[in-house]
């Protein structure tokens, strides 16, 4: 039985439904075919690039809808009268028919309908199983028809490759190596992934593979590279072969190259996206005014949320009553008679709003040229038309001012000077009528020359001026002068000069008389000044002359001023200087500053005087004087406390000689007490050894015969005593004297000190009261130095002397000598009655004893002596003492040798 025939569908690009009737008169009546037409409607092709088409029929025999592969296979530069015929097998196809039929491609001009019809008969005869011819003797036999399968595959333009159970290559046609760059003869026995490198795009490899095993068929998409390293975009159908025993010995490639389509569709969605993103409106309607197509900045521009809302409506219904008739009865036959119409138009939004817009229509027209519909491009320009609504307006009101303004006015060009127009007040200021003054220039107006003329305007124009000030000339010859405000305008399409002019020539005149009025107020005003400078120079000399300071400040105690030994006092160089500063700025201390501060408050808010009051302060040379300061406040005419003015005398020298007469009288009352110090102590220490040398020497005379030889000697030995005591008394004295007149001779010379310190212990332990008490430490060698041999001798014996008088009978002295770096340290230590606290501070002053000596003789004289002779050797003395304890004397003096 004859294989029932396949579906053959037609697809027809921007070509009207008739030209589908011509194809099929093509076709014989006898073939039992049913013949499916598809019409491709010019928005569609608008979308893919193809607004004005250059091809009007597509044919192919397949399902699946290959409009994007075919529009690839398209040459972009075909001439309008050729036409592209494809005829396309579905690959599900019987195998035979399949690699028979599958792309065969065939381009022909529509009067060689016959090589056409041919070619379609064929096809379909195949399919039903019939001979293509007539004649009998045309019936191919099997070899031929072999042969004629063989010569197909190496015709179509799809890569038809077969390959074994191992996947060698057993044939390849010559799409396969227009694709791939391989000859037959360098594929065959290849492996194909191996020769082929392919990136699966529809599938994972792992998916296509369990498809192809489970069906024994798979289609996809692939990425392949060629010989030369050039990409491939392939739509492959891989299909099973088996033999006449039902085995499995292969399998067939049928790829199709799809690179240029993929192009294509990239170019395709690029122009869907700026379609889509454009913000004017893009539409497109059949030829019954029926909208097919709208981007979504049109839907948006009639207020619509989307293109759909809006697709099927007819154009009538986006736009006012009466303009849609224009646009159906005068703009789009206009567009039609023309090739297209471009004008303004309003729309209608879906919410009512009326939009002025500028409209671009272009009619569509099939092959035959009958009209299919209409594109067009609209933009919104009702802000233009509000803008240029205003702009009318404000002509209008610009005109109104223009006329009514009572001030000259005048338009004129910028690059002629000459006059273009001139307001009512102009024509009666000028004296000229305005058709005259038109054909003037401001040349013949303006009393400049004409290069300063034009160089303003040049510079009005640029914006750099707006104001201009020219004498010019009326129709009388009367001279006036005018200040002119212009600015640049448009004027009937050019640039042009609007300036409006106010007559100052009065105002010159008075401005003229107020100068004369002025120049002699300010020459009176330079003579007072003149006479106040000089006023205020001889204050200045006589402020500066007078040997006072003087200063004044404002309610903030901030100087105003002052006079020049002011100024000297705060170490600025010049009078001027001191003008706005105030206290803390000055060099006097902090404590000083604020103090003067609150003085002047108490004045200022007062109103009373401070008159000679002593104080103190730091002058700029950083010394402390002495003042004697007064302040008073500053009144206006109205008695209105303004400030504060103050004088000081500098009487530090005063306060110097006080000071030096009180140290003197301070001396005279010291030498007082201490002549009285030295009677009382002269009138005890001398009573008492006198009173005992009269003794001895009563009791000598008197009783002399009646004494053996040893209690004379006893008598005389208690004289001899007494007159040494007196002796060292007088010594002390003498030494005390000398040193405090600076009398005493430091005769410094080497010398032994350790040795003078035993020689002088050793004195003591000859002694019947001081034998066996002192212990000596001394220094490791024997320590010799450069000493006044005389004043070591007093200071040792005196420091030793005390401590053992100023001691228990029965406690020791320690006495040290040792040297520490580069100084004597000599410490003589008791364990005696003590010194109290409040008699350290006089311990060294001449005839001063402790308030705990008691009965203990002493003149008062060796310590103070002791701290001449270290101060002699500018050394230290220091003394440690707690009563009832005992004392320490540290003595350190500079080793030199």
């Amino acid at each position: 039985m004859a294989p029932q025939p396949k579906e053959l569908q037609v697809l027809l690009l921007d070509s009207p439904r008739q030209r589908l009737t011509d194809l099929s008169a093509l076709i014989q009546p006898q073939i039992q075919a049913r013949i499916v037409y598809r019409t491709v409607n010019s928005f569609e092709n608008a979308v893919r690039g193809l607004l004005l088409p250059e091809y009007d029929v597509l044919v192919w025999y397949a399902e699946a809808d290959w409009r994007v592969d075919a529009l690839a296979q398209m040459p972009m530069r075909q001439s309008v009268s050729k036409r592209l015929l494809v005829l396309v097998d579905h690959p599900t196809v019987e195998q035979t028919v399949d690699l028979m039929q599958a792309g065969v491609y065939a381009v022909a001009d529509w009067r060689d309908s016959g090589r056409i019809a041919a070619l379609i008969n064929r096809k379909l005869e195949v399919l039903n199983g019939q001979n293509p011819g007539a004649d009998a003797d045309a019936v191919p036999s099997a070899q031929k028809t072999v042969q004629l399968q063989a010569d197909l595959l190496q015709q179509v333009s799809d890569a038809i490759v077969t390959f074994d159970n191992q996947r060698r290559i057993t044939s390849w046609n010559n799409a396969a190596t227009s694709i791939y760059g391989w000859t037959e003869d360098e594929a065959i026995g290849q492996i194909m992934e191996e020769l082929v490198k392919a990136e699966f795009l529809s599938h994972s490899p792992e998916e296509a593979m369990e498809i192809f095993t489970r069906t024994d068929h798979w289609r996809g998409e692939l990425r392949e590279m060629d010989r030369h390293g050039a990409e491939h975009y392939i739509i492959t159908s891989v299909n099973r072969i088996y033999n006449e025993d039902g085995e499995a010995v292969g399998g067939v490639l049928i790829n199709r190259d799809i690179t240029a389509g993929k192009r294509i569709e990239k170019q395709i969605l690029i122009q869907n996206e700026f379609l889509h993103q454009n913000r004017d409106l893009i539409a497109m309607a059949d030829a019954d005014g029926t909208i097919i197509y709208m981007n979504q900045g049109g839907a948006t521009m009639l207020g619509a949320d989307s293109p759909e809302t809006l697709i099927g409506r007819h154009i009538a219904t986006t736009h006012p009553a009466g303009d849609a008739v224009r646009t159906s009865e005068e703009f789009i036959p206009r567009a039609v008679k023309t090739g297209y119409w471009r004008g303004e138009n309003r729309l209608k939004t879906l919410d009512g709003r009326v939009i002025d817009v500028d409209q671009t229509l272009f009619p569509i027209h099939d092959a035959d040229g009958s009209l299919v519909g209409a594109a067009t491009i609209i933009v919104d320009i009702t802000e233009r038309k509000q803008a240029e609504e205003r702009i009318r307006h404000g002509q209008e009101r610009y005109r109104q001012m223009f006329e009514r303004v009572n001030l000259p006015k005048l338009i004129t060009d910028p690059q002629t000077a000459v006059i273009l127009d001139a307001n009512p007040a102009a024509v009666a200021f000028y004296g000229y009528p305005l058709e005259t003054l038109r054909t003037m220039n401001m040349m013949q107006i303006n009393v400049a020359e004409p290069h300063i003329i034009l160089e303003r305007m040049k510079q009005v124009l640029a914006g750099e001026v707006d104001t201009c000030v020219f004498d010019q000339r009326l129709a009388d010859g009367t001279i006036r002068s005018v200040e002119g405000y212009a600015v640049a305008i448009e004027h009937e399409g050019r640039a042009a000069i609007y300036c409006t002019y106010i007559d100052v020539t009065e105002r010159n005149r008075a401005l003229a008389a107020l100068e004369e009025v002025n120049r002699e107020l300010e020459q009176r005003v330079d003579q007072r000044t003149r006479a106040l400078r000089e006023s205020e120079h001889m204050l200045q000399l006589v402020l500066d002359t007078i040997p006072v300071r003087v200063f004044w400040k404002d309610t903030e105690s901030v100087y105003l001023g002052c006079n020049r030994l002011f100024a000297e006092d705060a170490g600025l160089p010049d009078t001027n200087e001191i003008v706005g500063r105030n206290d803390l700025d000055m060099p006097w201390a902090q404590t000083q500053a604020e103090a003067y501060r609150a003085d002047d408050r108490t004045v200022i808010e007062s109103g009373v005087p401070k008159l000679d009051f002593e104080e103190a302060q730091f002058n700029g040379k950083g010394e402390e004087i002495f003042l004697l300061t007064s302040k008073i406040p500053l009144q206006n005419t109205d008695g209105r406390i303004i400030g504060m003015l103050g004088t000081y005398v500098d009487i530090t020298d005063i306060k110097q000689a006080q000071v030096t007469l009180q140290e003197a009288l301070n001396k005279e009352k010291e030498l007082g007490e201490l002549k009285s110090r030295f009677v009382l102590m002269a009138s005890h220490q001398f009573r008492t050894p006198l009173a005992a040398i009269l003794a001895n020497t009563e009791t000598l005379t008197i009783y002399r015969d009646r004494m053996d030889q040893s209690q004379i000697d006893t008598r005389l030995e208690r004289i001899r005593t007494q007159v040494h005591y007196m002796k060292g008394l007088m010594d002390d004295i003498l030494e005390l004297a000398r040193i405090q007149a600076n009398q005493i001779q430091f005769k410094p010379d080497l010398v032994d000190l350790d040795a003078l310190c035993r020689e002088i212990i050793d004195d003591f332990a000859h002694q019947k009261h001081y034998s066996d008490r002192i212990v000596y430490q001394g220094p490791t060698p024997p320590l010799t130095a450069t000493l006044d041999r005389h004043l070591m001798h007093h200071l040792v014996n005196n420091l030793i002397h005390n401590a053992l008088k100023y001691s228990s009978s029965h406690e020791p002295v320690y006495v040290s000598l040792a040297q520490k770096d580069r100084q004597i340290v000599l410490a003589v230590k008791d364990q005696g009655i003590g010194i109290p606290q409040e008699d350290l501070k006089n311990l060294f002053v001449p005839f001063a004893r402790a308030g705990n000596v008691g009965a203990i003789e002493g003149t008062g004289l060796g310590l103070s002596i002791a701290n001449q002779a270290v101060t002699a050797h500018q050394g230290s003395i220091n003394v440690d003492s707690r009563v009832g304890v005992g004392t320490t004397f540290t003595i350190t003096l500079p080793l030199r040798a």
